[in-house]
């Protein structure tokens, strides 16, 4: 996931193509890495292959952030900051208590896609989404991969 969470993809000509094609009856699904599926597939024209492909990255986020796994996750991790008092900030972790183990998710105990320590990309678009935190994905990305102990 490339770029950044930010209120500009509400505003871009993605949201309007994307909901467009949703009333048209098409579907989409996005498979990891970063693979834009769209059905019915003879029904995709050489005009809207293109208009997928440049506005690819701004799609892929807008179905993320419409994925059900990760509004749950918004939802909860809105209340943790809610009823966390500033200028704390809450852990965002949507177990109770999830081992610190490599290859899954120290918030929900989904498996991530490589042995490495940190969030799935549901729990990290939660997050950033519940505090309203607009930062670079990659850097998102480490900071849900760093682990400080003290």
């Amino acid at each position: 996931m490339a770029g950044s969470v930010t209120t500009s993809v509400f505003e871009s000509q993605a949201l309007t193509l994307l909901d467009q094609l949703k009333a048209e009856g098409f579907e989409f699904q996005v498979a990891e890495p970063d693979i834009l599926r769209v059905r019915p597939v003879d029904r995709v024209t050489p005009e809207l292959r293109a208009d997928l492909q440049r506005h690819k990255s701004a799609l892929l986020m807008l179905i993320r952030i419409g994925d059900a796994g990760v509004q749950e996750r918004r939802e909860l991790f809105a209340r943790q900051l809610a009823a966390t008092p500033s200028p704390q900030v809450p852990l965002f972790v949507y177990c109770a208590y999830v081992p610190y183990v490599k290859g899954t998710c120290f918030s929900c105990r989904d498996p991530l896609p490589e042995p490495r320590f940190g969030r799935c990309w549901r729990c990290s678009l939660a997050w950033r989404l519940a505090a309203g935190v607009s930062i670079d994905v990659n850097l998102a990305v480490a900071l849900d991969a760093a682990k400080v102990c003290a």
